[in-house]
């Protein structure tokens, strides 16, 4: 049984619920729903053979999309920037020492 693009699975039942059936002639069918709606939080299920894979929406992470992405700081903007504001405090500084001095010789 197959519904839509390949949502709905029909997979046989344990070999022991096959051989109660057999004076019936008939197989039973477990079926369910691979990508209901509860299965992806933040993303799109896509069924791949008889699984799912979540393929999340931007900014979420994990198996059912169920993490949000952590933002970290970017590292290579930060540590520039500190570098550069501690040079010119450095600059600042010893260009007041030097001025200091230049105004006591006199």
């Amino acid at each position: 049984m197959h519904r839509g693009e390949n949502q709905l699975i029909c997979l046989p039942e344990m070999e022991q619920l096959k051989t109660v059936n057999v004076k019936l002639r008939s197989e039973k069918c477990i079926c369910m729903d691979l990508c209901n709606p509860d299965k992806c939080l933040h993303g799109k299920c896509e069924v791949i053979e008889l699984d799912y894979k979540c393929r999340c929406d931007d900014g979420y992470t994990g198996l059912h999309c169920e993490e949000k992405v952590k933002t970290k700081l970017n590292n290579q903007l930060l540590w520039p920037a500190i570098l550069i504001s501690v040079n010119i405090v450095v600059c600042i500084l010893l260009f007041g020492i030097f001025c200091l001095l230049c105004s006591k010789r006199k």
